[in-house]
């Protein structure tokens, strides 16, 4: 006789049972430490460049313009507004974006790579190839 769960039901309707659970809970777990481990990889190879994954994420979707805003950002990567913040603002720092404001609306600040932000981004994209290329399999 399977053990069930009363009140938690699947999106089927179904009552999911406590092994169901623990697999899925296994399952999200090991996702988890899969995109650590990928993250300190990559993380690794972008050492040359004084670059985490986290900083080359935002400079690489801004010069692709899939981002124009901290708010962009903040999505695109799911990062707090605290962490967007910090990293625009180390980014910034470094000279590798720069702020502007809107001019339909100033309250609106954007965001843009300078010079050496997207060079940097260029020159480090190999990293990033050879990073991804020599990742270990998680599974």
């Amino acid at each position: 006789m399977s053990e069930r769960l009363s009140g938690e039901p699947t999106n089927t309707g179904a009552v999911m049972t406590a092994s169901q659970l623990r697999a899925g809970i296994d399952l999200i777990a090991r996702l988890h430490h899969a995109h650590q481990q990928a993250v300190s990889h990559i993380d690794r190879e972008m050492t040359d460049f004084d670059l985490s994954f986290t900083q080359w994420s935002t400079l690489w979707v801004l010069r692709e313009g899939h981002a124009e805003s901290a708010g962009d950002i903040a999505r695109l990567l799911r990062l707090s507004s605290g962490a967007t913040t910090r990293l625009i603002d180390s980014l910034e720092i470094r000279r590798l974006l720069q702020l502007s404001h809107s001019n339909s609306d100033r309250r609106v600040v954007l965001l843009s790579l300078t010079p050496q932000g997207n060079l940097l981004v260029t020159h480090s994209s190999s990293a990033i190839a050879r990073a991804w290329q020599t990742l270990p399999s998680p599974f």
